[in-house]
């Protein structure tokens, strides 16, 4: 592979990534019914769509658009569109709704992120006995 190849997210998001991002907004969706967090445009319109061509057939999907970088020219399935909202008392604001597909990429970065993440935290922050963590939280 060449250079140029590497820095692109084909090349870094594995089919591993991708399957667990569509896991974790599968899941998203389903918890709409019951946490209001998910009530959101993005959720609403996710529930809609037929999304079976990227759940039954992901690795081929995955091949085609995700490891080929062939997302990056695909502007309208792979998008983000911002729209706003009137707060309740005076004011707007803005959001951002992914489409489908633009969501799992996103979800899928940030598994890939916190596998590095996690890796400096699990070989290094716990043999450095001098980090402390003042709020009471587990950084792994």
């Amino acid at each position: 592979m060449t250079d140029r190849i590497k820095t692109q997210l084909g090349y870094f998001i594995k089919y591993e990534y991708w399957q667990d991002a569509l896991k974790l907004l599968n899941f998203q969706i389903k918890q709409k019914q019951t946490n209001r967090h998910y009530n959101t445009l993005s959720i609403f319109d996710y529930e809609k769509l037929d999304v079976a061509c990227l759940n039954l057939d992901s690795q081929e999907y995955f091949k085609t658009k995700i490891q080929s970088s062939l997302f990056y020219g695909l502007k309208k399935e792979f998008a983000v569109f911002s729209y706003v909202i009137p707060k309740p008392g005076l004011g707007l604001r803005d959001y951002k709704f992914f489409t489908y597909p633009m969501r799992t990429i996103y979800y899928a970065v940030g598994l890939y992120l916190l596998k590095l993440s996690q890796e400096f935290l699990v070989e290094n922050y716990k043999k450095i006995e001098t980090i402390e963590a003042f709020y009471g939280g587990n950084l792994s």
